[in-house]
Formats: C-alpha cells, structure tokens, sequence
C-alpha cells in the first residue's frame, strides 16, 4: 500500500472518529428523551460502530508498520548491494552534522 493510499485511509478514519464523535454528543443529547430499551439499543449500536472503528485503525496500524518494514528492507538492500555508497553517504552526513554543531 502506497503513502497516498494510508493517507487516504487516515483520513477516513478521522472522518469516521469526528462522526462518531458527533453521534456519541447526539445520542446523549436524545439520551434524555429515550426509554430504558431504547437506550440499550442505542449502546450496543454505538459499542457496534465502536469496535468497526478499532479493527479498521488496527487494520491501518498493520499497514503503515508492513509499509515503514518494507522501506527499512528496501534501504537495507540498498546498503547491501553498494556498501561503499552507503559508508561514503554516511561519513559526509556525519561531517555535516559536525560542522553544524561545531558552529554553536
């Protein structure tokens, strides 16, 4: 899954969360109108949508972290096939990074 496709997803998801945030201010606004029965109802749909909203955050969760292990596989690979690049990309960040905090 590519990074503009868990952007998206993210983004759903805080959809889902601001609407279920509106639907919990709403159920308890009506709360004080609604039977006993029908607040039970009302419980277990909310408790329903609740737990939706989990898996499709742990689903996402799940994604990002095989996504961010593929990158660490994919630079590790790299390192591995042109090591030489890698010690000479190393060693000029770590120059840089000295002269930046030698000018403080």
């Amino acid at each position: 899954m590519n990074e503009n496709a868990i952007q998206k997803e993210l983004e759903a998801l805080r959809n889902d969360l601001k609407q279920l945030q509106a639907d919990t201010i709403k159920l308890k606004d009506d709360g004080k109108q609604l039977t006993g029965d029908m607040v039970k109802a009302a419980r277990l749909k909310l408790e329903e949508e609740t737990q939706k909203l989990l898996s499709r955050l742990q689903d996402a969760a799940g994604e990002i972290k095989q996504h961010g292990h593929d990158v660490i596989n994919k630079a590790e690979k790299r390192v591995e096939e042109n090591p030489l690049v890698a010690l000479l990309a190393a060693t000029g960040i770590g120059f840089a990074i000295g002269i930046l905090i030698a000018r403080k």
